[in-house]
């Protein structure tokens, strides 16, 4: 087999090094690392109900304007996946909604909101049952209903860009020594396949449980549960950091359309900077914007 000139090879890696990826919606994470950018495994942690999973709706829909994406969901429901974007999208409170609060502008944003996400290019969401992973990521013979295949089913239909809603309810069929050697198996497959198809995976990790009651001070790699493994696999580690997360949930009033100042905190990235990037959460309506504009 014939070999090409390396000054080619050279200058087709400079030209993929120059390349800026997938938009996330929110310009402050795309300078910071470049966009979504392929063979790339983002992790995204938070703690419980901090917005880790709005804010990979907010990837979603970004993404949905060059190309189709696919999430794999163990935690929501697909209803309550496109029930989030669509309010997102309308800037509508969506406990408002819930509560039969809306008035006729109100309704027209939503329909409005509807049709535009419904214009994206497709957005394929398996909703998985935690019961339903035997053996899916790491399968020595090919199953039906193994990640793996269903990744690729999507990856042919055009997909390029996998969630997956969280890491460590992804299921592991092989007896494991401990929780930590299950996820180093999984998250090692993860970034193999996100190399092997060229693609950016972007996978949201739960913080320790106790860490926000018994430290309230921002979140560092150690507060992502069995953090080890997934700090040596992950390209880019973004961690979200709520001040107001610590307010008691009865002093909030939750159909006020206040914008609580935030941070997304690179505390990896493999070819980028380190830093926090302010941004802003909007609860009422379950999105993360940039300081100055910018969301989906």
């Amino acid at each position: 087999m014939a070999l090409r000139p390396i000054q080619h090879n050279i200058e087709e890696i400079l030209k993929c090094e120059d390349q800026f990826g997938l938009s996330t919606g929110i310009s402050g994470i795309d300078e910071a690392i470049n966009g979504l950018r392929p063979a790339n495994l983002i992790m995204i942690g938070a703690y419980v109900g901090a917005g880790k999973t709005s804010l990979a709706v907010a990837k979603i829909i970004s993404v949905a304007k060059e190309v189709p994406s696919a999430m794999f969901s163990l935690e929501m429901s697909v209803n309550q996946i496109v029930d989030r974007a669509i309010y997102n999208k309308a800037q509508i409170n969506y406990h408002s909604g819930k509560a039969g609060r809306l008035d006729k502008s109100d309704e027209a944003d939503l329909k409005e909101a509807t049709n535009y996400i419904k214009g994206l290019k497709d957005i394929y969401i398996d909703e998985v049952a935690r019961t339903m992973y035997p053996s899916w990521i790491l399968a020595k013979e090919e199953k039906e209903d193994s990640i793996e295949q269903a990744f690729k089913r999507y990856y042919d239909a055009g997909c390029r860009a996998f969630y997956f809603d969280y890491v460590q309810l992804i299921g592991y069929g092989f007896k494991s020594e401990s929780e930590t050697l299950r996820l180093k198996a999984i998250t090692g497959k993860l970034h193999q396949m996100a190399v092997e198809y060229q693609v950016p995976i972007i996978c949201l990790a739960q913080l320790k449980k106790g860490d926000e009651e018994s430290n309230k001070q921002e979140p560092s790699i150690s507060s992502i549960r069995d953090s080890g493994y997934l700090l040596a696999d992950s390209d880019i580690i973004l961690l979200l950091h709520r001040p107001s997360y610590f307010t008691p949930k009865e002093e909030i009033d939750m159909f006020s359309q206040h914008s609580e100042d935030a941070y997304v905190i690179c505390c990896k990235n493999r070819n980028g900077p380190l830093g926090k990037i302010p941004v802003k959460f909007q609860g009422w309506n379950m999105s993360w914007r940039g300081v100055s504009g910018g969301g989906i």
